[in-house]
């Protein structure tokens, strides 16, 4: 076996690069810290010549690559380990719109409570870039402002939001004293009526119930206010004409015999 040639028949520069073969030279042929940059050319090491995975993150000192290292597009999504990049990794504002592509950001990337007014420009969220039902109550904090301008009454069906007559929360302009006795906040039929007793005179609601006072037949007319069904007829004074509720009781003046019926 021929001894390898002695350190002192190796002239400076005698061994180069082309002087040897490709994969002669091994990780165990080298001493921790026989490479260093200044022993490298620029340019030396490329891309071509290093193995996919074989430089890890322990390989790279802290600053030790910048963006003037790198070529366009070199870095993207596939070579990124989920969790790997945080937020303290990124200067600020160095992440644009312009950076990001069209739906790269999903909503199961997105931490919930990570976005808040202040990371929003104003008018950033419009209704186009919400989809249909992504929007629940659970998601709209208790005593929000949500203004009359910001919801189509047009599309609003007052029978059927959250299983109530939701036409009472739409403003629809001044009601008649027709609608306010019905409790019915949408235009109410001008036909509609019920029959009470004779000579029908004043009106109170409880509440509840429509009371109608009779002065011609002495009696009090008590109705349903959501349907006008006759709930009862009640008899009072003679010349029942003026009546008034006081949170518990209807009080009716009988102006004929100088009395005062409670109901």
């Amino acid at each position: 076996m021929v001894a390898a040639p002695a350190l002192a028949y190796v002239t400076t520069n005698q061994v180069v690069s082309s002087s040897i073969k490709d994969g002669e030279v091994k990780t165990r042929d080298l001493a921790v810290g026989a490479v260093a940059t200044g022993r490298i050319k620029n340019g030396a090491v490329t891309g071509a010549k290093i193995r996919n995975y074989t430089i890890t993150k322990e390989d790279i000192h802290s600053g030790s690559i910048n963006k003037y290292k790198l070529t366009s597009n070199s870095v993207n999504t596939y070579k990124i380990l989920d969790g790997s990049i945080l937020a303290r990794d990124l200067a600020a504002g160095i992440v644009t719109v312009a950076k990001i592509a069209n739906n790269a950001i999903t909503t199961a990337k997105i931490a919930v409570g990570a976005i808040t007014n202040s990371r929003l420009a104003a008018n950033a969220v419009t209704t186009d870039k919400i989809a249909d039902g992504t929007i629940t109550n659970a998601d709209i904090a208790s005593g929000a402002a949500i203004a009359a301008s910001k919801i189509n009454s047009a599309g609003l069906d007052a029978d059927t939001v959250d299983g109530k007559h939701a036409s009472a929360f739409v403003e629809i302009g001044s009601p008649s004293p027709e609608q306010i006795a019905l409790l019915k906040w949408y235009p109410a039929r001008s036909d509609t009526s019920f029959t009470v007793g004779d000579g029908p005179y004043s009106i109170a609601f409880d509440g509840a119930n429509i009371w109608v006072t009779n002065v011609l037949d002495g009696t009090i007319s008590k109705l349903n206010a959501a349907t006008g069904a006759t709930i009862g007829v009640y008899s009072v004074g003679n010349g029942s004409y003026g009546l008034a509720f006081d949170g518990a009781n209807i009080w009716v003046t009988n102006y004929l015999d100088d009395t005062v019926s409670k109901l």
